[in-house]
């Protein structure tokens, strides 16, 4: 869907999410993207960042506290894996 990033922080304080995955394509300001991601990671949760906009924005990704991750689908299911704790369901 798209969800301004400004609307996220309601919406995982409503639903307790543990982790955020986004994935976008579409060139946008800079500034206002590093800071969305700020207002984000204001919850202490991972967030991740995939598709054409990690490529692009990796090093403001990166600088706001988000994870970018890899093209590749192994190699992102690893860096999620690493950052998100094992639950057991009961």
């Amino acid at each position: 869907a798209n969800m301004p990033l400004d609307e996220l922080p309601h919406v995982i304080e409503r639903t307790g999410s543990q982790a955020v995955v986004l994935s976008g394509s579409v060139k946008m300001d800079t500034e206002s993207f590093k800071t969305g991601l700020q207002h984000l990671r204001r919850n202490n949760i991972p967030v991740f960042i995939g598709g054409r906009v990690a490529e692009d924005y990796h090093d403001v990704i990166d600088a706001a506290g988000a994870i970018p991750l890899h093209e590749d689908l192994f190699t992102t299911l690893r860096i999620i894996g690493s950052e998100l704790p094992l639950t057991q369901q009961p």
